[in-house]
């Protein structure tokens, strides 16, 4: 899951992708839960910025299998509000 990838890590994986450039990134920055062992949301938000930029597509998964509607708007609402900042 990218979003709790740390820069370095991104670095590492940038270098292992030539030409043609082919990669699928799969991530979803308010589910980053590694932020003690450096992963940036930044690193996930860069990438989407990357991918676009070389011609790739940024889709986004509009179906949930795991929760509820009600329990995704709840959590939704709770963290948008939320003035927490990582650390």
């Amino acid at each position: 899951e990218y979003q709790d990838t740390s820069p370095l890590q991104k670095n590492l994986i940038w270098q292992l992708f030539k030409n043609p450039w082919n990669a699928f990134f799969v991530g979803d920055p308010q589910q980053s839960i590694y932020l003690f062992r450096g992963s940036d949301k930044r690193v996930f938000e860069s990438t989407i910025a990357e991918v676009t930029a070389r011609g790739g597509q940024v889709l986004a998964l509009t179906e949930n299998y795991r929760s509820s509607p009600l329990l995704i708007d709840f959590f939704n609402k709770l963290f948008g509000r939320s003035t927490l900042q990582p650390f």
